[in-house]
């Protein structure tokens, strides 16, 4: 039982927030599967992020992403331009970039290869505005 426990413990999300510049980051790491996007970290790290004028949700450190994790992403992508907040995600891994793709979230959710190339790219977004 305790081998089930840390496994489970290994594939729930973490997530790391800070700010480079104006951009607020979140670095998820994990798995957004159906446990992991019930988990209350992963939610109140997703809810400290509104009042921010520009997002990257780093994916480098998710390793699976299912149809509870492209819905959490679309949710926030929506909740980020109601909000008048620009969004960008990063670090597409070969799973979470095919799931985004198959779902048709990667044409409404801007993704950059590396977490700089996002950060510069919100910069220059919000010096033109």
């Amino acid at each position: 039982m305790a081998a089930m426990t840390t496994r489970r413990d290994t594939w729930r999300p973490t997530v790391r927030t800070e700010t480079i510049g104006q951009v607020t980051v979140l670095t998820v790491r994990g798995r957004l599967g159906d446990a992991g996007v019930r988990d209350p970290a992963l939610r109140a790290a997703l809810t400290e992020t509104r009042g921010t004028r520009a997002l990257v949700v780093d994916l480098s450190g998710v390793d699976y992403l299912s149809s509870p994790g492209l819905a959490l992403l679309e949710t926030l992508a929506a909740a980020a331009a109601a909000a008048g907040q620009a969004i960008v995600v990063c670090g597409c891994t070969d799973p979470v970039r095919i799931a985004l793709d198959l779902s048709g979230l990667s044409a409404t959710l801007p993704c950059a290869a590396t977490l700089d190339e996002a950060v510069a790219r919100l910069t220059a977004l919000m010096a033109i505005s």
